[in-house]
Formats: structure tokens, sequence, C-alpha cells
């Protein structure tokens, strides 16, 4: 379980930059 919810982590954290990332190149 605990390494599952580690792969987790970087999995919604690369999706957050993606979303992220053109949000702040639209914003700017």
């Amino acid at each position: 379980m605990a390494v599952e919810s580690q792969d987790r982590r970087p999995l919604v954290l690369g999706l957050l930059l993606c979303v992220l990332g053109p949000v702040v190149c639209h914003a700017g």
C-alpha cells in the first residue's frame, strides 16, 4: 500500500504540472 501511495504522488504532481503549465503560460 505504501508503495502505491508513493507512486501516486508523482503521478498527481505530474498531472498538476501539466495542467498548471499551460494555465500559467496563458495567464502570463
